[in-house]
């Protein structure tokens, strides 16, 4: 031990209460360097625009310089920037979309799949029981981005959140240890390391914003992950919780047809579904119901009251977009931008 060190150790054992001083220091300096730091990636993970992602998305600003240099030493994607960016193109996505997937899914161009099977995007052969094998990866990488476009783009599911809420939902059977809740938030950040996203800014349909189905549109539980209020586990949340008071009006976001209307034995309790072209607005847990099935409504009309009817802890409004009845949901939040308020 040097000198200046068995100084400092001598001087702390005569002065019990400076070391004690001492340690409280440290204490409250590595409680201070750890808030720092949650705070960095409460930060970080919670800085989305408007359309869902962890950088703003900018149409037409595609970094290609930075976008290369990330397939430098990934494994089986060394220098394959340029399929990525050709496959892209052909099937009508966004590069940093397709390659922030592949990377996450093989381990940065490292797994089994797609060093022996030339497969990224763990296609699935359901009719032979098997994954694709593709005869070079070129193929796997195109096959990728078509499957990418067919199920998520070309279906209305542009951020991130909502791609994973179908690419990776949260608490399937499937996916017992829960990994899944790992999806959206992996990448969002590989997102960041391509340069961002530059296609694709804005949620297709609905144009103009959607009508707010409550009046003050305060959120008590996002889309997305969450922790099951009855069960006390991390679950996904598949649609967005507005605050309302029992017998407060709910309101049509959008001109539309009413699909359904009654009690629905799933948790919704006395719900709404109106369809509006190729998407579907859920409006549940209401305590009253103004619609009928097969009636026409406007945006802004009264469907229903406020209630906490069905599988609820209080009143509140449970509002989805889905792409059929019950099935597959999207995040509203896109949707709201611009929103329409109510003077009623």
């Amino acid at each position: 031990m040097k000198k200046e060190n068995v100084g400092w150790v001598l001087l702390l054992l005569k002065n019990p209460y400076v070391a004690l001083a001492v340690v409280i220091a440290l204490l409250i300096g590595s409680v201070l360097v750890s808030i720092v730091g949650i705070a960095l990636i409460f930060n970080q993970t919670n800085n989305d625009s408007s359309n869902g992602s962890l950088v703003a998305c900018t149409e037409g600003n595609f970094n290609e310089k930075l976008f290369q240099e990330q397939f430098v030493g990934a494994g089986a994607f060394d220098g394959k920037a340029d399929s990525f960016i050709d496959s892209s193109k052909r099937a009508g996505i966004d590069p940093v979309l397709l390659a922030s997937i592949a990377f996450h899914e093989t381990g940065r161009g490292s797994s089994k799949m797609v060093r022996e099977r030339n497969n990224p995007g763990g296609l699935y052969n359901s009719s032979a029981g098997t994954f694709f094998t593709y005869p070079t990866l070129d193929d796997g990488i195109y096959a990728m981005a078509k499957n990418l476009y067919k199920n998520y783009i070309s279906k209305g599911l542009l951020t991130i959140d909502q791609i994973g809420a179908k690419y990776a939902p949260i608490g399937v059977a499937n996916d017992p240890n829960n990994l899944n809740i790992h999806w959206v938030p992996t990448i969002k950040q590989n997102i960041v390391k391509f340069g961002g996203l530059s296609m694709n800014c804005e949620a297709s349909g609905f144009k103009g914003g959607l009508v707010n189905p409550v009046k003050s549109m305060k959120i008590t539980s996002p889309f997305g992950v969450r922790v099951d209020p009855f069960t006390g586990k991390t679950t996904g949340h598949k649609g967005i919780d507005f605050a309302c008071t029992i017998g407060e009006p709910i309101y049509a976001s959008l001109d539309g047809k009413v699909y359904l209307s009654g009690f629905n034995n799933g948790g919704y309790g006395n719900n709404v579904i109106i369809k509006h072209g190729d998407k579907y607005t859920l409006y549940g847990h209401m305590s009253a119901l103004n619609v009928k099935a097969g009636q026409k409504v406007k945006a802004g009309q009264q469907i229903g009251a406020c209630g906490s009817t069905g599988r609820s802890t209080g009143p509140h409004l449970h509002f989805e977009i889905q792409l059929s009845p019950y099935g597959e949901r999207i995040d509203p939040t896109p949707y709201f931008q611009g929103r329409k308020k109510i003077d009623k």
